[in-house]
């Protein structure tokens, strides 16, 4: 205890004593179980009766640590600021409790209660946060049915109501509980007031705006004054008015030049009818109209391109001709190991046709016929039948790739050769 080492000593004071202890140390346990009830007393906002009844076992312990005691002064100086502590204590639960009727009446007596703790005591600063807190609810008691009568007045939405209405709110004085709740209701009902008084003027503008008058409905929605209501839908509108005519003028001004421009492009003038159609700068109302018509005539001046299609190669006649030319070449050589070989033999199962087969009779006559006598006169009537007939071209072999059947073709080919 000498060097204020308060939790250490209240620690060493709860072990228990062996044997009988001498009195001293029976007052110094007393005195330590009273000071922990004490520190459970601590409390910022309304004490409970729990902690009211620690205080009071508190006290009694220490009651009993005896005058011929070594701590008997120290014991004394605790118990009266305890004491003390203990009133104020029990002085804010009663005012609690009344506050807790939530009636003008019993909140009224109850910051009376709270205000007999006196300054300097521990349990001022927790009174006095009640007492601010009681007064708050007893404004809102007294001052909630002025701000109900402004909220009826104003639901008709008349002016004259509108206007009861924010004088009976103008009563809750500044510094009161619902004065800020009151200030805002007031400038609602004021907006309220400005936009009944407003809307006709607005309305009026509009028409003229429709109708195309539009500096007389700019002039209208000027009369709509700074800081009303309606004043930012009023110049919101002015500005599109007066860029519309600006527009106007623009058009005014420019469509002569687009006109010339188109009328000398019918003419086929069309390099003079995109130098008069520039003259119409960027930002201008027919800038993107003239520039629409610029892109026209230019693409009309653009020679007309042709695109041929590039030749596709053919894969199947990527070769290299023999050094000593094709009057070396056996066209039914046979070679084994080529399977593009040319041998009809081994490319085709079917014998090579010849005229003997296709009709024995006649072919020798049709050999030793000369030419003139096979063509057709102009005085035959069916030249079919002097036609010599053709031989029956074998079918290209099934299942084979593109190489095989270009084979095929350049076989029927030698086949046919005298």
């Amino acid at each position: 205890m000498e060097q204020c080492d308060r939790k250490g000593a209240i620690l060493t004071l709860f072990i228990p004593p062996a044997g009988n202890p001498a009195p001293e140390v029976q007052d110094l346990v007393r005195f330590g179980n009273a000071y922990k009830m004490v520190d459970s007393t601590e409390s910022l906002w309304v004490p409970t009766g729990a902690q009211i009844w620690n205080l009071m076992e508190a006290i009694a312990a220490i009651k009993q640590v005896k005058s011929t005691s070594p701590f008997y002064p120290q014991a004394q100086a605790y118990l009266k600021d305890w004491q003390t502590s203990l009133k104020d204590m029990v002085q804010v639960k009663y005012a609690t409790l009344a506050a807790g009727m939530g009636q003008h009446s019993t909140l009224k007596l109850a910051i009376a209660q709270a205000k007999q703790v006196p300054l300097g005591h521990v349990r001022r600063m927790q009174a006095q946060t009640l007492i601010a807190y009681w007064a708050e609810e007893v404004q809102r008691i007294e001052d909630e049915p002025l701000l109900v009568r402004a909220k009826d007045l104003a639901k008709s939405g008349k002016i004259s109501d509108l206007k009861l209405a924010i004088a009976q709110a103008r009563q809750i004085q500044l510094g009161r509980a619902l004065r800020g709740s009151a200030q805002d209701w007031i400038a609602t009902w004021r907006d309220q007031i400005e936009v009944l008084e407003d809307q006709p003027i607005l309305t009026q503008a509009r028409a003229f705006g429709r109708q195309g008058k539009l500096s007389e409905a700019i002039d209208a929605a000027s009369r709509i004054k700074t800081k009303r209501a309606l004043y930012p839908e009023a110049q919101a509108a002015i500005l599109d008015w007066r860029a519309e005519q600006i527009r106007i003028a623009q058009i005014a001004q420019d469509q002569p030049i687009l006109n010339q421009a188109r009328a000398m492009a019918l003419s086929g003038n069309l390099r003079g009818a995109i130098d008069v159609a520039s003259q119409i700068g960027s930002g201008r109302a027919l800038y993107y109209e003239a520039q629409g018509s610029i892109g026209r005539w230019q693409e009309e001046l653009r020679p007309p391109t042709y695109l041929f299609p590039e030749p596709i190669p053919d894969e199947t006649l990527d070769y290299t001709p023999p050094e000593n030319g094709w009057d070396d070449i056996d066209p039914v050589a046979n070679d084994a190991d080529d399977p593009f070989s040319l041998s009809p033999l081994e490319s085709s199962s079917e014998e090579p046709f010849s005229l003997e087969e296709a009709d024995p009779d006649n072919s020798s006559a049709i050999d030793s016929m000369p030419i003139d006598e096979i063509v057709p006169s102009d005085e035959t009537d069916d030249p079919s039948i002097y036609e010599a007939p053709q031989p029956a071209e074998a079918a290209p072999p099934t299942d084979t790739d593109e190489s095989s059947v270009t084979g095929y073709y350049d076989q029927r080919y030698y086949y046919n050769q005298p």
